[in-house]
């Protein structure tokens, strides 16, 4: 069985069609502050999915035209520099910037010479500048160019917990009649992931995010330790391809595991030391909420229970 016969995300013509419900909020502020900047505008965007980015792009670019700059591997800051010159000289005013992928190295560097750059590329460009990263890319960005990295006004989520095309195990459609999930279907689906695992690199990006599948799977089933274990294997593989913001999600999976134990504390931890500071460096506005709200729950459990 391959990656793509389970829907591990592949390009996909058609994917960047519709603006994907989770990411609906994001869409709307990116889309304003595409429309209505004027000055010096640096905007992230994070995605998992080029055909998906490609639709957004296309989307955004309905509302108010933008450049499509696509950088070289080969392509240094300096580069990147001259090229917005040009753009603003030929009349642009809102560029997406495409970043090639790189090894971690490589990426490090970048960012590096970019962040000494930062004063040159607000002049080179004052106007929207919206850079598509990875997850990977942006937890870079954020600790390897902290100086450029403080200018940004806002950075977007049009990442998946789950692959695209995979069926979201939290929805209805496991529900059918409103009498708890469909075990047969949800069981197929765990066979299927274990038969794909049994033949992939289980530290691959494909197989952490059919690890986190399964997580949610073995949860619906009752299985919570089944459930903890692949969510400890997916935050591992996330970690390992440098997915901070993934890893951090499969974290909290894992801190739900352990409150529905009445293991509290050990759930605060998690939330307290491997999501929340991760989500704010991040500066992903929704996942910070989130996070504190489940601290600020679990806090009050534990005064609870001692007292």
């Amino acid at each position: 069985m391959t990656a793509a016969a389970l829907g591990v995300p592949t390009p996909d013509p058609g994917a960047g069609e519709v603006v994907q419900t989770e990411h609906s909020g994001d869409f709307l502020r990116l889309t304003r502050l595409w429309q209505h900047r004027t000055h010096f505008s640096l905007l992230f965007a994070a995605f998992d999915n080029p055909a998906y980015r490609d639709g957004l792009i296309q989307r955004l670019n309905t509302v108010q035209p933008g450049l499509r700059m696509e950088l070289a591997a080969t392509d240094t800051p300096q580069d990147w520099l001259a090229r917005l010159q040009a753009a603003m000289q030929a009349g642009e005013k809102r560029v997406h910037a495409l970043l090639p992928a790189r090894s971690q190295e490589d990426t490090t560097r970048w960012w590096q010479q970019a962040n000494v750059l930062r004063e040159r590329l607000a002049d080179a460009f004052p106007a929207t500048l919206l850079v598509w990263l990875s997850d990977a890319d942006i937890d870079t960005a954020a600790h390897q160019a902290p100086d450029l990295w403080n200018w940004r006004e806002a950075v977007f989520t049009f990442t998946h917990a789950v692959p695209v095309n995979l069926p979201d195990l939290s929805t209805e459609r496991f529900f059918p009649f409103g009498g708890g999930p469909d075990a047969k279907g949800v069981q197929q689906r765990l066979a299927d992931i274990e038969q794909y695992l049994r033949q992939a690199e289980t530290d691959s990006v494909a197989a952490a995010y059919l690890q986190l599948e399964a997580a949610l799977a073995h949860e619906r089933l009752g299985q919570l330790d089944e459930s903890e274990a692949a969510a400890r294997a997916a935050a591992s593989a996330f970690q390992l391809a440098g997915n901070a913001l993934l890893a951090a999600k499969a974290q909290g999976h894992i801190a739900y595991i352990l409150q529905l134990r009445g293991q509290l504390d050990e759930a605060l931890t998690i939330w307290q030391t491997e999501c929340l500071p991760v989500f704010e460096r991040l500066g992903l506005t929704r996942e910070t909420v989130i996070a504190n709200v489940r601290v600020m729950e679990l806090q009050a459990l534990v005064r609870e229970k001692r007292s």
